[in-house]
């Protein structure tokens, strides 16, 4: 028999605040020069999310996306952080699963 390598999965753990701006992002910017901080890149991307038709991942925290046609995976991490609405905000991220 052969044996085919594995190419090894990227894992990381993100961990994901999100806050509320009530300003458009050109402001933003200007506001955070004027504070004495600098915008080192802006980054847009393209996702695609997919769940089970009764949402199986989603109600399990659990989100699979293709993100600008790379696939991902992010599960909650061992140690769960949640935000005060109750939602993960600490995930394992796996990321260039072969198809």
């Amino acid at each position: 028999r052969r044996r085919m390598a594995a190419k090894p999965l990227k894992a990381a753990v993100e961990v994901e605040e999100k806050f509320a701006a009530s300003i458009e992002p050109e402001a933003l910017e200007k506001r955070v020069r004027e504070l004495g901080g600098e915008v080192l890149r802006t980054v847009e991307f393209y996702d695609e999310y997919f769940d089970t038709d009764d949402l199986k991942l989603t109600t399990r925290d659990t989100w699979l996306r293709r993100r600008d046609g790379a696939w991902e995976l992010k599960i909650p991490a061992e140690a769960r952080r949640q935000a005060t609405g109750g939602e993960t905000t600490a995930f394992r991220e796996i990321e260039d699963v072969p198809a």
